[in-house]
């Protein structure tokens, strides 16, 4: 049954990364129709990957509940945001190179 919860939220998250715009790029006054294309289309073009291989390797790193998920772009690059909070109760944030899954940076969410 956790299985099923999970790849149901994963499968509802992936719908919002393909149906929200990119958010707060700050590089592009572009309308949110445009910036919807351009993630599908970096996604299709195979220039980013899908959430759920994005949150299956961010398991591998962290441990907490995530919070928030934002999809930007970053200096010409995609980027994925992930908010979550620690066991201990810790609000964290780690960016992941939405390309090759690579860990940028991780650390506490400043605000």
């Amino acid at each position: 049954m956790k299985a099923r919860s999970f790849r149901i939220a994963a499968g509802l998250l992936a719908a919002v990364f393909l149906l929200s715009p990119l958010m707060a790029t700050g590089e592009t006054d572009a309308p949110a129709s445009s910036q919807q294309d351009e993630a599908r289309d970096a996604l299709r073009q195979g220039l980013v990957r899908p959430l759920e291989e994005v949150l299956a390797e961010v398991r591998k790193t962290i441990t907490g509940d995530i919070v928030e998920i934002e999809f930007e772009k970053d200096d010409g690059r995609f980027i994925y945001e992930i908010e979550y909070v620690t066991p201990d109760g810790h609000l964290m944030e780690i960016k992941i190179d939405a390309r090759t899954l690579g860990v940028i940076s991780i650390g506490e969410e400043e605000d």
